[in-house]
């Protein structure tokens, strides 16, 4: 059997008052019970990601401290699980901004988005993103995980419920994502990314 997969699950908002922190827990959780990957939990709001980008463009790998804390996560990375919101039709800025951090450290990986809303659950954020991350180099999977009426499904006072279609396509989508990834790490560990 090969290694685990390394997958980064990258909590995009960074509202205090959000469903990521929630969606993004659940999330975590369900994959723990998956044996080909090992996590790791990225809170977007924890980072210290320079709100002022420095003079050295990205490509440049000339980081700030805080900066080069969050590029040797991503590094460290074989694949990625965006959770983000949909924010008037599109994924936050927070998001837009930690993916413009820091450049070869996201190349030639897999990911899958993770999104959730009203009645679209972040669809429409999950398909401005996936543009975005092919301009990174990263392979997204064709479908996403999406949870519509978020609210409902995370109740304040209780555990997730009602999650079970969810979890059918989150369970056929880890798969995929293994597949890429472990092809992608495959391939970088003989010949790396251009």
């Amino acid at each position: 059997m090969a290694k685990p997969t390394r997958l980064a699950i990258i909590e995009g908002s960074t509202r205090v008052q959000r469903q990521g922190e929630n969606v993004s827990k659940w999330f975590t959780n369900y994959v723990q019970q998956n044996p080909r990957f090992e996590i790791d939990l990225i809170k977007l709001a924890d980072m210290d990601l320079d709100p002022v980008q420095s003079q050295d463009h990205p490509r440049s790998g000339k980081y700030s401290p805080g900066v080069q804390a969050f590029a040797d996560r991503v590094g460290a990375a074989d694949a990625f699980a965006f959770v983000t919101p949909e924010y008037n039709h599109s994924f936050p800025a927070s998001l837009k901004h930690a993916l413009d951090s820091c450049y070869a450290e996201w190349n030639g990986k897999a990911a899958v988005v993770v999104s959730y809303g009203g009645v679209w659950g972040g669809m429409r954020a999950a398909e401005q993103l996936r543009p975005i991350l092919s301009g990174l180099g990263i392979a997204t999977m064709r479908d996403s995980i999406s949870i519509t009426a978020v609210a409902t499904h995370f109740p304040p006072d209780g555990p997730p419920v009602e999650l079970e279609p969810v979890e059918t396509v989150a369970s056929s989508l880890l798969v995929e994502l293994d597949w890429w990834a472990q092809a992608l790490a495959a391939k970088r560990a003989v010949d790396p990314y251009p």
